[in-house]
Formats: structure tokens, C-alpha cells, sequence
């Protein structure tokens, strides 16, 4: 949720879109957070036996956590009347009226609105603190933390807030530390004990954060991890036969026959996280092979696309990418990073990002095209690239399809 709204808010500068990442953000730190850096699983919907009682309120209970003056306000906010939305006469806070009604009815400014909101929800966070709190499932799975860890790369690349590249870090070298050796990824970590060999959705979202990690920090490093890491799935998971990935590796014997998820459901698909990691390791590393199997992955789910996209949703954005022109996008120079930042002012998903401060890369991308004190941006397709250019605006004008 925090990747789409991150790009929502990239495309469409709605400040709801914003405020989303910025509150999810603020909740998983808060209370999703190990003191490692790693992300817990869940937290039940059950307290005290009853489903939703830390969650859910009765009017009288609401209205009595607010000042007087405050709970007009926050009772139009989140629809509160005699009909309670919940089980129990309870309700469940969603937002009901937006900031320009709410100014209208209550004669106050939008920005005395966010301002009373903002205090009533500090007022409402406190009442509802001295309550039972829900069960945590203190597990650390690698494939969500992977997850979140994508988001915060993508928050941090459109709101360039450095506490979501600091707690992007953080979790990068948890996960390195703890569930990662060499090429061997673990799947949980929980009292300090890692517990069982990766499976497929584990080694596809961790190679996908590691190379949103090198697009948004250029950390070559992780990009290359991300390609041993790839390397290493098409040795252990990858099905000759259907063309396919097993979701755990191949030389596990079965009890009936190996598993291959290939639909996108909530979370996208093992196949279709990989077939896109495929695509841009193909793409970074000059792997024609790797870019040949995408698209014969792709093929392989293309009438399920056309007949149920809404079950095919991430292999849809991977077709996006081979219709569309995709752009490689280098830059180079001491502000290599800096300008990326500026790069992506532009919502352009058709593209990767390569970048070198100091022309030390080994990528081909990248090979020839430092020039000492200079900040050159260049923007490809195909392998064919336009002439550089040191203007940002420039190169974002040769993004634009």
C-alpha cells in the first residue's frame, strides 16, 4: 500500500495520497518495529475475546476522549451518529466527510480543519492506549519484510524523506544480518533464531528490495547481490518444463506434486515478482537470456491476463514495461544521487536507474561515461541512448512518452 500511494501522490500530488504513507509509515515503526530493525507479522483483530474491541468505539466512549470543541468536528469526520457501522453498537472509525466539507459546515479554514483533526486524533490515540492491548505476532518473515522495505524505497524515492531511507537502512542490514548467508536466505526469525531454507516469494521480494535499494541509493553492492541471488533461483527453483518457478526448490520431494503460484492475489505472485526481477537484472547486467525468459514467462500467463486481469494485476505492469519504450537512465558525476532525486520529480515507471558518484561501476550501463567534475545524464532505450545531457529538465523531457 505504501509503494501504490507513493506513486499515486507521485502522479496525481493528492496530499491524501501523502498523508497515507505518512501515518502507515508512522504505525509500522510504532508498532510493527523489532528493536533490531525488523518488521513483525501482525497484530490480532481480537482483545479480550471480542473481535475489534481495541479498535472500535461506542459514540458516547468517542465523544467523551474529545474536547467539547473538538467533537462536532471529529464526529462529522468519521460519520459517528446514533447508527453505530460496528457489531456491539460500535464503530468503526472511516472517513467520511472530506477536509473542504468539513471547512464549509464548521466555518473554519482547511487548514484549522487538519489542525483540529490532528488534535483530535492525538486525543482519541490517548484514550485508546489504556485499553487491552491485541496480541503480537512477533515472527519476522523475510518475504514481507521485504515488502516493507520496498515501500519505504519508494516513499523515500518520491517524498525524499531521509527517515524513510534511515529506517529502509536499518532494515537492510537486519535482514542481512540475520536471515541472509550468502546465497542462502531464511525465511523466519524469532528470538533470535533463524528458522527454515527460503522459499520462492522470499528470494523474489528480497532480489526485488535489493534493487529498488541500488535504484534509490546506487549501492552496487546490492545490485549485485541481487544477481547471485537470481542466479541462484534459477538454479534451485526454476521448472524446465513450464517455464515456471517451483515455490520451493526443486529437489524437495513432493507429496504430490510441486507447487507454482503464478496468479497475483493480494500479494503479487512469487512468478510474477520474479519474471519482473528477470526483466531488470536482464536489463542492468546485459543477461539477454534473463529479459528472453520474462517474456516467455509472460506469455505463458497471457490469456489469464486478457480473461481475469484483475488475478494477473502485477504481470500486467511487467506487460506495461515490454510494450511501452522501457528507459535505462545513467547518471554519473559527483551528484550522481542528487540528480536521480531531481530525475524522479517525473512519474516514469518504464525505467531503471544506474548511477556512479566516482566511475568505479562494473556496469556495462555505466562503462565510459564518467567524466571527472562533471554531473552527465543519459537516457536510453534499447541500448541506444540519446546524447547526454548535464540538465535535468532536459533529461526528464526524454522521459516523457
Amino acid at each position: 500500500m505504501v509503494s501504490l500511494f507513493a506513486e499515486g501522490y507521485q502522479l496525481f500530488q493528492k496530499e491524501t495520497y501523502q498523508k497515507v504513507v505518512y501515518e502507515t509509515i508512522d504505525y509500522i515503526e510504532r508498532e510493527m518495529t523489532s528493536d533490531e530493525g525488523g518488521f513483525f507479522s501482525a497484530l490480532d483483530a481480537d482483545s479480550e475475546g471480542e473481535e475489534g474491541k481495541f479498535y472500535t468505539w461506542h459514540s458516547d466512549d468517542f465523544q467523551n476522549a474529545l474536547d467539547d470543541e473538538l467533537a462536532p468536528l471529529m464526529l462529522d469526520y468519521y460519520g459517528i451518529d446514533k447508527e453505530a457501522s460496528w457489531e456491539g453498537g460500535k464503530n468503526v472509525l472511516v472517513v467520511a466527510k472530506s477536509v473542504q466539507d468539513l471547512a464549509i459546515k464548521h466555518q473554519l479554514t482547511e487548514n484549522q480543519v487538519h489542525e483540529k483533526l490532528e488534535q483530535g486524533k492525538a486525543q482519541l490515540f490517548e484514550a485508546r492506549s489504556h485499553r487491552v492491548r491485541p496480541g503480537l505476532d512477533d515472527k519476522i518473515l523475510l518475504a514481507w519484510n521485504a515488502l516493507v522495505l520496498k515501500g519505504l524505497l519508494d516513499a523515500y524515492k518520491v517524498f525524499q524523506k531521509d527517515h524513510f531511507l534511515t529506517l529502509a537502512k536499518q532494515n537492510m542490514d537486519f535482514l542481512q544480518d540475520k536471515l541472509i548467508e550468502g546465497d542462502q536466505l531464511y525465511r523466519s526469525y524469532k528470538n533470535g533464531i533463524q528458522k527454515i531454507e527460503g522459499f520462492l516469494d522470499d528470494y523474489a521480494s528480497f532480489i526485488q528490495a535489493l534493487i529498488k535499494y541500488y535504484e534509490v541509493t546506487f549501492d552496487e553492492e546490492k545490485l549485485h547481490q541481487a544477481n547471485q541471488l537470481t542466479k541462484k533461483v534459477m538454479n534451485t527453483f526454476f521448472d524446465e518444463t513450464s517455464g515456471m518457478f517451483f515455490y520451493k526448490p526443486k529437489s524437495e520431494v513432493p507429496i504430490i506434486t510441486h507447487k507454482i503460484d503464478f496468479s497475483d492475489n493480494v500479494i503479487a505472485s512469487p512468478n510474477s515478482v520474479m519474471a519482473t526481477n528477470l526483466f531488470l537484472i536482464g536489463h542492468y547486467f546485459d543477461e539477454d537470456q534473463y529479459i528472453e525468459q520474462a517474456h516467455q514467462m509472460l506469455a505463458t500467463v497471457w490469456k489469464n491476463l486478457e480473461q481475469q486481469p484483475t488475478f494477473f494485476s502485477n504481470w500486467g505492469m511487467l506487460a506495461t514495461y515490454m510494450i511501452e519504450p522501457f528507459f535505462e537512465v545513467a547518471i554519473t558525476g559527483p551528484e550522481a544521487v542528487k540528480k536521480r532525486l531531481a530525475v524522479e520529480r517525473l512519474y516514469q515507471p518504464h525505467k531503471l536507474m544506474a548511477g556512479s558518484e566516482n566511475g568505479s561501476s562494473q556496469l556495462d550501463l555505466l562503462k565510459d561515461r564518467y567524466q571527472e567534475g562533471k554531473n552527465t545524464i543519459y537516457v536510453c532505450v534499447n541500448k541506444s541512448c540519446n546524447l547526454p545531457t548535464e540538465n535535468v529538465d532536459e533529461a526528464i523531457e526524454q522521459l516523457k512518452l
